[in-house]
């Protein structure tokens, strides 16, 4: 389930600053040191396997995850090769199990443990080890320097485009200042909750995730009960739906609960959790000392806000092009006969050239004649004759034609006319789109016309 707003178009005159900010530093901090991480881990599994500590510590890790995580043991096929590797990745990392391996009655003062005490130092280089919040030792140099790291690419681009939505939307209401004191204040509050929920717990959290959540909650505390234009994308289906701000806090707040109940993943669902009722209440409480722009509140609530076209270029530059098709046709049938739409649709199909983009050009030829839709018709004339399957059709290549003639874009006619000639049998049907063309061109363009004369000709000839 996806609901994020449909704000106005950005005002570069009035750029969000502190958003771009935050932005560059969460992107240079990933580039300029995390990157390093991908030296040291090939280092770290070649250690690991030298040292052999993995014939010796991946059965009792077995034993330890049957005994305290038999969850977590249920899920892992240990009869595989697979199996054997997700093991091994995850003592590796298993804070809580070292402390257990410590116990164990060979451990001290063996070869085992000082080959074990120098992959831990190997391993603590790793950036989400070093500074990634750790509940069960908390520190608030980590709860700061974690909000900058990331665990993947992946992880970086999702969060940051959140990011931009909701810092570029709430950054111009609520002051740069106070913005940025709210990043860094739910930023907090997100790490707290993960902490106070996983106190006695071993982890790794890292990401600006709980920050943009709390962004997401001053959001909805900041329109309150104003309406504004979500978007909402819920399994195959999506739209646009307009409601007072703070009715979508439970569904977003939902999402999380249900995340952190059923999934078995490593999103730290308690600090979006954090993140949101924070923003929420900051927002609320506060509001009398945040100085918000009303003005900027009421314009962004007021106006309309959803640009169908843009909508699908956005997809369409993210290159998710089944779902900028997707969106495409859905909008189509909302708005029936926008060229704009179909411009995007047919320049979206055309790349596989298929039975629905043949039946979207039917579509587009025979729209309603306007100034508009008579010119889209013709700039699409000159691609598809690339794959004209519906010139096979003698009738319905002289509709086209002389829909093209009537709307006085006699160069793409004669184009489509030429193409036609060579793909229908019925070319019979075509003499009079011929004879308008030759028409037209006497005196104009002497070799399109004496080409019109000879096709005449011919065709008399056969018939």
């Amino acid at each position: 389930m996806l609901i994020i707003p449909a704000e106005r178009k950005l005002d570069w005159r009035d750029p969000p600053l502190i958003t771009l900010l935050l932005i560059i530093i969460n992107c240079a901090i990933f580039f300029g040191y995390q990157t390093d991480d991908q030296d040291i881990y090939p280092e770290l599994m070649k250690t690991y396997e030298e040292m052999q500590l993995s014939d010796r510590e991946t059965p009792l890790y077995s034993d330890y995850l049957s005994q305290h995580k038999p969850e977590v043991w249920a899920s892992i096929p240990l009869n595989s090769e697979e199996g054997s590797m997700i093991l091994s990745m995850q003592l590796m990392h298993d804070l809580e199990f070292e402390k257990n391996l410590r116990e164990h009655p060979d451990f001290d003062d063996s070869q085992w443990e000082k080959d074990r005490i120098k992959f831990e130092e190997l391993r603590n280089q790793l950036s989400y080890v070093k500074y990634g919040f750790n509940p069960a030792t908390p520190s608030l140099i980590d709860a700061f320097v974690s909000m900058f790291l990331h665990g993947d690419f992946g992880h970086l681009l999702g969060n940051m485009i959140f990011l931009f939505i909701f810092g570029c939307a709430l950054e111009v209401v609520m002051g740069r200042l106070a913005y940025l004191g709210t990043y860094l204040l739910t930023g907090f509050a997100a790490t707290g909750l993960y902490w106070i929920m996983q106190w006695s717990e071993h982890g790794f959290g890292v990401g600006a995730s709980g920050a943009i959540a709390g962004l997401m909650g001053a959001y909805l505390g900041a329109y309150q009960t104003r309406k504004i234009q979500f978007f909402y994308w819920i399994g195959p289906y999506f739209n646009f739906i307009k409601a007072p701000a703070l009715i979508i806090f439970p569904f977003w707040l939902g999402k999380e609960v249900i995340g952190q109940v059923f999934s078995n993943t490593n999103v730290n669902y308690w600090a979006h959790m954090g993140g949101l009722i924070s923003g929420v209440i900051i927002t609320l409480a506060a509001r009398p000392w945040l100085n918000l722009s009303e003005t900027k509140l009421e314009e962004n609530s007021e106006q309309p806000v959803f640009d169908p076209v843009q909508a699908i270029d956005d997809l369409t530059n993210q290159l998710q092009h089944d779902k900028a098709i997707q969106l495409a046709e859905k909008l189509m049938q909302e708005h029936p006969g926008n060229v704009e739409i179909l411009e995007r649709l047919y320049a979206l199909k055309q790349r596989n050239r298929n039975k629905s983009y043949h039946q979207l050009v039917l579509t587009i030829i025979k729209l309603p004649r306007t100034t508009e839709t008579d010119a889209l018709v013709a700039s699409i004339t000159n691609s598809y004759c690339k794959t004209p399957t519906l010139l096979k059709s003698g009738k319905l290549s002289a509709f086209w034609i002389n829909r093209l003639i009537k709307a006085d874009y006699f160069p793409q006619a004669f184009i489509l006319a030429q193409k036609a000639l060579s793909t229908t049998q019925e070319t019979e049907l075509l003499a009079p789109c011929l004879e308008a063309l030759a028409s037209y061109f006497r005196g104009k363009n002497d070799q399109h016309y004496q080409t019109l004369i000879k096709q005449l000709s011919s065709m008399t000839e056969t018939q």
